[in-house]
């Protein structure tokens, strides 16, 4: 078949059903080899059968064949832009079977015969018989996955749920109204009322949920299990310990001891934050992160005076800054890397906090040192 002045293009199927395509430049004096369509990996239960190449005249080229065996009765296609000089993946046509329906041949025709903007379409029926028992699925150029919006404009043609204008799913880490990028998810209010009230939410900006009538000793939020969503982690006090939240689950348990502070940040950078306890010096157990949502690791023997957590130099991986407080040897100490701890500044300052406050991507730590000196602003892990 003729794909284009000069080009030629031959597709066939072997004794053992198998797909190829060989393609001429000069006329057919001369073939650059061939090509197998279907699959790469022979096998003997299968057969891939009926194939038919269609073409446009302008290089377009589309080569249909039936694969039947092993419980499959599909019609497959692939594409070629360059009339078979090289093809796009293989791709199944007919994805919907009438009930009870069984496919057992197709016609093929082209974007003109057939209906507007589709370039297949497939029939119950053999391929040869005028008796065909009614339409299988249809083939759409301009729209693979007849979502209604056109393969120009959408993201992944494949996906029937992704498209401009479909309904964006927030933190999911799709794309599903091709803008770019998922949708982050809005912030919730997470309020303590105290003794009398308790713990409430405020959720999607426009209600607000009860959450747990005891008042938590101290709260943080951290994505646990790497989701997109964070849970809510609360200490609950010495009575019931830590436990977290989330809409879909509920409250559960995670441990039996009250901590004195917590903390979160994702500190081996694998996208699941690590949830760091400072459980006190009182039992010996002093600092410790769950990594994984499962795994406690000791991180340090002294109990910190404040701890907070931010990607200081940029890596993808949160330091942990920490006050381990006045004395010899203390001062501000800077867990980096997941791996080892740096000391930063030898006094213990009144207050910590991270941000990037220059928009570099590295977040920066200001640090008050008390009345008797100005805050200062740290750029850098190794900044001054």
């Amino acid at each position: 078949m003729n794909v284009s002045p000069g080009q030629l293009v031959v597709t066939y199927e072997t004794e053992a059903n198998r797909v190829y395509s060989a393609v001429s430049t000069d006329g057919g004096a001369t073939f650059n080899g061939y090509t197998r369509l279907d699959s790469t990996v022979p096998n003997p239960e299968s057969g891939s059968i009926d194939v038919r190449p269609v073409v446009d005249g302008t290089g377009n080229l589309w080569v249909v064949w039936h694969e039947e065996g092993l419980g499959m009765n599909f019609l497959m296609i692939r594409h070629s832009d360059n009339g078979g000089l090289s093809y796009g993946p293989v791709y199944r046509v007919n994805r919907d079977l009438p009930p009870g329906g069984r496919y057992s041949g197709f016609v093929l025709e082209s974007p003109l015969d057939a209906l507007p903007g589709v370039a297949f379409v497939g029939f119950l029926g053999d391929r040869d018989s005028h008796n065909r028992d009614g339409l299988v699925n249809a083939f759409d150029l301009n729209d693979f996955d007849r979502d209604q919006s056109p393969t120009m404009e959408d993201c992944d043609d494949e996906n029937p749920n992704i498209f401009p204008g479909a309904t964006e799913i927030c933190g999911n880490g799709i794309d599903e109204d091709c803008t770019g990028a998922d949708l982050p998810c809005a912030a919730e209010l997470v309020v303590d009322l105290g003794a009398g009230g308790g713990l409430y939410s405020y959720f999607d900006n426009t209600s607000w949920h009860f959450l747990q009538s005891r008042s938590p000793d101290s709260v943080t939020i951290a994505d646990l299990d790497g989701d997109g969503f964070g849970e809510l982690v609360a200490d609950l006090g010495a009575a019931v310990g830590i436990r977290i939240y989330t809409p879909e689950d509920g409250w559960r348990d995670l441990h039996g001891l009250s901590p004195e502070q917590m903390a979160s940040g994702d500190l081996d950078g694998n996208g699941q934050d690590e949830l760091i306890v400072d459980f006190g010096s009182g039992l010996g157990l002093a600092l410790y992160a769950l990594y994984n949502g499962s795994q406690w690791r000791r991180l340090h023997g002294i109990s910190p005076e404040t701890m907070v957590a931010g990607d200081m130099d940029g890596n993808g991986k949160d330091e942990l800054i920490v006050d381990f407080g006045s004395g010899s040897g203390r001062g501000i100490y800077v867990y980096y890397n997941d791996a080892y701890w740096n000391r930063l500044h030898a006094s213990s300052p009144e207050e910590i906090v991270v941000g990037d406050v220059d928009g570099n991507g590295e977040d920066d730590l200001i640090v008050d040192f008390g009345p008797e000196s100005s805050p200062k602003l740290v750029e850098s892990l190794h900044g001054s």
